[in-house]
């Protein structure tokens, strides 16, 4: 069940925490992980103050989203809850409260790409990003 929440609780914010950076781990392996956990403090501050919906199955969150002013930063899904179109409910809800949408994902996560492309968002640009190494695709959705 997809809950929409303006105060989230310490130990909410932990498991989804946990999620983003196991998450990230597993999807991004040509990023060093020292980057990721490097992060992991800013992304915890800034999750509150972000537009966050989390799925939650028998009390406990297995996946996330956070947007800020139209731009997702990111969708995760723990490991054990992928393949359960967990992932497309979360957009499908963000789709539903939004009439435009923009991401970021790297070009060499191919499945993402693949996944956001099905959902009908358009690479817009492309920017290599110093920080990690890597391509960049900029991504768009427009209802």
């Amino acid at each position: 069940m997809i809950k929409n929440t303006d105060k989230i609780t310490e130990k909410e914010l932990g498991r989804i925490i946990d999620i983003w950076l196991a998450s990230n781990i597993e999807a991004h392996p040509f990023v060093d992980q020292a980057y990721w956990k490097s992060h992991q403090e800013e992304v915890r501050e800034a999750l509150p103050h972000s537009d966050l919906s989390y799925y939650e199955i028998d009390g406990e969150i297995v996946g996330f989203i956070g947007i800020v002013d139209g731009y997702i930063a990111g969708i995760f899904v723990d490991s054990q809850y992928r393949g359960k179109r967990i992932g497309k409910q979360l957009l499908d809800d963000a789709k539903a409260k939004n009439k435009h949408l923009e991401l970021s994902v790297y070009k060499e996560n191919k499945a993402a790409i693949h996944f956001y492309l099905r959902e009908e968002f358009k690479i817009i640009k492309e920017e290599f990003d110093e920080e990690t190494n890597q391509w960049d695709c900029l991504m768009e959705w427009e209802k």
